[in-house]
């Protein structure tokens, strides 16, 4: 009788059992592995290789695996697009659609805003012969950065007006309310007129067909379509309730009325007027006022010759919807002093800065377009002040605008230079202002006057409207799209591991991981740039790529 013997080593069985794999005997040399192991690697599944097995290295630091949208060389800094895929960080050119009329009359004052209610903008304008109101909506078409404007809408249809001003009250009727100065008479009135969803045209709602009179005074604005900023509108968006303010050369008086809305019909409130802390009431010579969201308050910005300053004062929002009263007015107090012969020319408030920024000539060794940015929160008075920059030097009749563009995080700063129209992109970076250079939008000799500027957020863009002199005195439109990046603050995730084509699967080394780059200097914070360079001084937006460990190596942040 035979008997089969244990085998041992590293197969074993016991009698004629099944034989198996002792513990703790199989080295590398029994593997079947498409490659020689390399100290430190791992054992990794690559199925079309031989054995199925392949050493690999360890990575260094996390990365993360998406598809490119456009091409991809190593190392260029990534963003993460909302299709999820990603691409380089670049820089997007300017652009200025083609002009689109609104009136072959010549205009003598402009106002236009943004409509949220129907994605509209509406512009309002006043022209010089016969001193008649018109409006028009019109859309933005972003794919070829034109404007579309509908009918014509006569307004008011009397004579002698020579100033215009417009608010959108961002309420579901799509309403935007429309003031006027009519010289003859010395009256402000306002209508109001909607958007419509399905059009560019307006309804006009006329208060009996003269509008709502809302201060009633001889006032004189001779010379307001230059150097003065006489008549100006803001709306209270929570109460839904307006605040237009006057300024009279004659006199050098400020008043201001409150307005709201009721249905289709507008309503005026007690007239108010404005005097400095020691009772001072003549010789103002511009006004302006914006609604400051956050801190619930109408922020008015005046100049007064006699003092070469500039003078700014508050007013609290109402205190119940409906009513068309001031509140708790303050007296002006000089914001910014010693400016020489200035003039208040424009004035915009940015929720996400919390800030007011203030446009302005001021005669300080000549003439310049300056902007001071406002802190309606703090003490009325010079502390209000957090920061000035100049923008231009070139007086050229005063003309310019400004609006907060919240897409680039920027202000837009229009103004007439050298007979051409330019503007300058202005970044706050925690209360320090710096303007880029002036980017002409025409190079038509003398082109433009009587500008005024609108942000639509539906589509990013900025809408000019301005007197085209260059072309008949037209009033005209134009879409700018100003100089951008496809970099933001949130959306930078990294650095390309190696070069790939589009639509190609990418890794993306992340944070904690490490990218190759030239001339570092070790310790030092590099921060992405709008056109996907490294530097370290921090952009706008402001991204922080890592840190330095060698002339070669960045730590990603």
């Amino acid at each position: 009788q035979y008997t089969h013997p244990n085998h041992s080593g590293e197969v074993t069985s016991t009698a004629d059992g099944a034989q198996v794999i002792a513990d703790d005997v199989v080295d590398e040399a029994n593997l079947k592995v498409s490659n020689a192991p390399t100290n430190g690697y791992f054992l990794s599944a690559q199925s079309g290789n031989t054995g199925g097995l392949t050493w690999a290295e360890v990575s260094a630091a996390p990365t993360i695996q998406a598809t490119a949208d456009g091409a991809l060389a190593a190392n260029d800094p990534a963003i993460i697009n909302s299709d999820g895929t990603v691409s380089k960080a670049a820089t997007i050119a300017a652009l200025t659609g083609a002009k689109a009329e609104l009136d072959t009359n010549e205009p003598a004052a402009f106002d236009v805003v943004y409509d949220k209610t129907n994605n509209k903008i509406v512009a309002c304008w006043v022209i010089s012969a016969g001193g008649y109101v018109y409006a028009t909506a019109g859309t933005v078409n972003a794919a070829n950065n034109t404007i579309t404007w509908g009918n014509k809408l006569t307004v008011y249809n009397s004579d002698s007006v020579i100033q215009i001003a417009a608010a959108a009250t961002q309420n579901s009727n799509g309403e935007v309310v429309i003031c006027w100065h009519r010289s003859t008479g010395g009256q402000v009135r306002a209508m109001s007129v909607r958007t419509s969803s399905s059009d560019n045209n307006l309804t006009l709602y006329d208060n009996g067909g003269t509008g709502e009179l809302c201060i009633d005074r001889t006032i004189d604005t001779t010379n307001s379509y230059g150097n003065y900023r006489n008549l100006d509108l803001a709306w209270d968006t929570d109460k839904q309730t307006g605040m237009v303010i006057q300024c009279s050369l004659s006199s050098g008086k400020i008043f201001a009325t409150g307005l709201c809305i009721s249905g289709t019909t507008i309503t005026s409130g007690v007239e108010s007027q404005f005097t400095k802390s020691d009772g001072t009431q003549g010789g103002w010579t511009s006004v302006v006022v914006t609604w400051d969201e956050h801190n619930k308050k109408f922020f008015i910005a005046a100049s007064r010759h006699a003092d070469d300053d500039i003078f700014g004062a508050t007013c609290n929002a109402h205190t119940t919807t409906g009513n068309d009263d001031l509140q708790n007015l303050t007296n002006l107090l000089p914001i910014a002093e010693s400016i020489g012969d200035g003039y208040v020319r424009d004035i915009d408030y940015s929720l996400a800065e919390k800030r007011v920024m203030l446009h302005s000539l001021v005669n300080v060794s000549g003439w310049k377009h300056r902007l001071y940015l406002i802190d309606v929160a703090s003490t009325l008075g010079t502390s209000m002040v957090k920061a000035s920059v100049d923008v231009s030097d070139d007086w050229n009749s005063g003309v310019g605008c400004t609006t907060y563009n919240p897409n680039l995080k920027k202000w837009l700063v229009q103004v007439k230079e050298s007979n051409n129209l330019k503007y300058s992109l202005v970044t706050n970076a925690e209360d320090s202002l710096t303007a880029s250079t002036l980017l002409a939008n025409f190079s038509s000799t003398n082109n433009g006057s009587a500008l005024q500027v609108a942000y639509d957020p539906d589509t990013t863009r900025m809408v000019l409207v301005f007197r085209d002199i260059a072309d008949g005195d037209d009033a005209t439109g134009v879409v700018i799209r100003p100089i951008d990046s496809t970099l933001k603050e949130g959306n930078f995730i990294g650095f390309a591991n190696a070069a790939y084509s589009d639509s190609a699967t990418a890794t993306i080394n992340v944070v904690g991981n490490t990218t190759t780059k030239s001339s570092l200097t070790p310790g030092k914070k590099y921060y992405v740039q709008t056109d996907g360079t490294l530097s370290t001084t921090a952009g706008s937006p402001s991204v922080l790529a890592g840190i330095a460990l060698s002339s070669t190596k960045l730590l990603i942040k």
